[in-house]
C-alpha cells in the first residue's frame, strides 16, 4: 500500500499500474500533471454534431451535408463523396434520414475499408489513390485540430456543440488521478 511521503512505487496487486509520488497538485486540474490530457481540464469538447452538419430531409444529390452546398460539383470533396457512395451502394438521391445507419456512419464517420478513388480537380489535374474514406465529422473534427487558420476554425467552429469529454466524463482529472482511492 502506498503512503502518502512514501516515495516507493507500490503497483497494484491485481494489474501491476503504478503511480509516482503522489503530490497535491497531481490532483488539480489547474495543474498538467492533473489534467484530463483530451479537454485540458475543462471537462468538456467542442465536437461537431451531425445535427448541424446534415439536413436529414435532403438527400446526398440535393445538399443534405450542409457545409458542402455552396462548394463546386466536381470538387474533389464530392468526387470522394461519390466514389465512396458507389463503392458502398448508397443511393445518392434518397434522402439522408432513409439511408441504413451504416450509411449513415459511413457518410458522417468514414470507414476503413479501403476505395480506390480516380479524380479530377477543378484545375484538370488527375488524382489516383487508394485510401479510406475519412468521413464527414471526422474530417472536420481533424481539420478544426490541425488547422492555423482562425477563419477556418471559426467556421467549423459553427457546426459544433460542447459536449461532455468522453475520457473524463467532466471529472476534469486525468485517468491515472481518477484511478486513486482513498
Amino acid at each position: 500500500r502506498k503512503i502518502l511521503g512514501d516515495v516507493s512505487h507500490t503497483p497494484c496487486p491485481e494489474c501491476g499500474y503504478s503511480l509516482a509520488n503522489l503530490e497535491p497538485r497531481l490532483f488539480s486540474f489547474n495543474s498538467p500533471l492533473g489534467a484530463c490530457p483530451d479537454c485540458n481540464g475543462l471537462g468538456k469538447n467542442l465536437t461537431v454534431s451531425p445535427d448541424l452538419v446534415m439536413d436529414y430531409d435532403k438527400s446526398l444529390n440535393n445538399n443534405a451535408i450542409i457545409p458542402y452546398k455552396n462548394q463546386e460539383k466536381d470538387n474533389l470533396n464530392n468526387a470522394m463523396l461519390k466514389q465512396t457512395c458507389a463503392h458502398f451502394n448508397i443511393d445518392m438521391d434518397k434522402p439522408f434520414k432513409d439511408l441504413t445507419n451504416e450509411q449513415k456512419n459511413v457518410i458522417l464517420y468514414g470507414s476503413k475499408e479501403l476505395i480506390s478513388y480516380k479524380m479530377t480537380s477543378s484545375s484538370g489535374r488527375n488524382h489516383d489513390k487508394v485510401d479510406t474514406f475519412e468521413g464527414v465529422i471526422t474530417n472536420f473534427q481533424r481539420r478544426y485540430v490541425e488547422t492555423t487558420s482562425e477563419w477556418i476554425r471559426d467556421w467549423i467552429e459553427g457546426y459544433m456543440v460542447e459536449d461532455i469529454c468522453h475520457t473524463c466524463y467532466g471529472k476534469r482529472l486525468n485517468e491515472s488521478v481518477l484511478n486513486i482511492f482513498i
